[in-house]
């Protein structure tokens, strides 16, 4: 609770307060939400100095235009530090509770550049397993994305014991169960192949792993 006061304060003075120099700026190059919540967030400073803090705020679109932000409608806040060639990357995860929600990240620094804002929308929380990435591997109860450093034999394992040993496999939007007598060769993935929308859904579902980190998955089977 102290971090988000002192932040906040910190926050007014960044991006209200601040001097602004002409020849100064911050840029988003890019703003990335995935299906899981997790928002990539890539942008430079024009001028910069070494070690300089770039102080984030997300939070929902209505508390952007309200002269008081509560907690209640903070999605991220934090302060980081710009690389050396003036470039920065700002990770973060929004909790479901902010699911299909309208939001807005603003960054301001302490060196008089110009603050900037974006504006992006929250996916449906928690992913159901329809809205996975393609080339996911479903073991047992628990999907994992093949970019992420949670896939590890500890965790499939896990997942196999808690949800059954079970293998499925997402390409082309269409799941495929990897254990069926056919699945020998790539041949068997395609579309005919294919499971139903009905199997899917029906699927035991407990996480969802995707680069370094852990998301509830929902469905109509949920494995606790």
């Amino acid at each position: 609770m102290r971090k988000i006061v002192s932040l906040l304060i910190v926050i007014v003075i960044l991006l209200c307060c601040a001097p602004v120099y002409s020849d100064a700026s911050l840029i988003i190059d890019s703003l990335v939400v995935d299906e899981s919540g997790a928002v990539e967030v890539i942008g430079h400073a024009t001028e910069w100095n070494e070690n300089i803090q770039i102080t984030c705020l997300a939070m929902t679109a209505d508390a952007s235009s309200s002269e008081t932000i509560t907690g209640d409608k903070i999605l991220y806040i934090d302060q980081i530090t710009v690389g050396n060639n003036g470039v920065f990357l700002i990770e973060f995860i929004v909790n479901e509770r902010f699911s299909k929600e309208s939001a807005v990240l603003r960054i301001g620094s302490d060196t008089g550049a110009e603050p900037a804002s974006v504006n992006f929308n929250v996916p449906k929380l928690p992913p159901t397993i329809e809205a996975v990435a393609n080339n996911s591997v479903k073991y047992g109860c628990d999907v994992y994305r093949l970019d992420s450093s949670n896939l590890t034999s500890e965790n499939v394992i896990d997942s196999i014991v808690t949800g059954g040993n079970t293998i499925y496999y997402k390409l082309g939007d269409k799941w495929y169960d990897l254990l069926n007598e056919k699945a020998t060769t790539s041949a068997y993935l395609v579309p005919d192949n294919a499971m139903s929308d009905t199997a899917v859904k029906e699927l035991p579902v407990r996480y969802y792993y995707v680069k370094g980190v852990r998301v509830n998955l929902a469905g109509a089977t949920e494995v606790e």
